[in-house]
């Protein structure tokens, strides 16, 4: 089955395409990004991409990953959660101004994305639609100590290959 995107986001000049959650059980989530779009928005080049996938693939959280069927062909999509560590790992390698010029499009267009999820929900409904979607992090154990610990890993990694180049 063909997914399609629930939004695309342009940062830096590139998309970012977020998707309904895989867990199609009917209970709130929080929108889905490609991992390689988010990857090649901090301008990655292939190398340091096939690192970052691999500790993503091998990381304290690698359950958390699904692979899709879009119009493009096949793709990898991670909740919020993994979003927010790689952007974490990559600001000392890329810059604080880039990163958090990158952090916050990301943010408007997850917020847009969230948008589409919940809908017309408004006051105390959207309050509960948030936090339940919020909740099912704690489903995937991703604690923050665990993501802090795997985005200084991920960081080092990248940082390490970059000073071989």
């Amino acid at each position: 089955m063909i997914t399609e995107p629930l939004h695309v986001a342009f940062v830096n000049d590139k998309q970012l395409r977020f998707f309904r959650s895989p867990n199609n059980e009917g209970r709130p989530d929080l929108p889905w990004h490609a991992t390689d779009d988010l990857q090649s928005v901090f301008g990655l080049n292939p190398a340091q991409c096939g690192i970052m996938t691999t500790m993503w693939w091998n990381g304290p959280f690698e359950y958390v990953f699904h692979t899709i069927e879009t119009s493009d062909g096949p793709m990898t999509i991670a909740p919020h959660c993994v979003a927010l560590a790689a952007i974490s790992s990559l600001v000392e390698l890329i810059g604080i101004g880039f990163a958090e010029d990158i952090d916050r499009t990301y943010s408007m267009g997850w917020t847009d994305a969230c948008k589409k999820l919940y809908g017309d929900l408004r006051g105390a409904r959207l309050e509960m639609w948030m936090r339940a979607a919020f909740d099912r992090y704690d489903e995937y154990d991703v604690a923050d100590s665990t993501l802090d610990s795997f985005a200084s890993r991920v960081r080092d990694s990248l940082r390490k290959f970059t000073l071989q180049c």
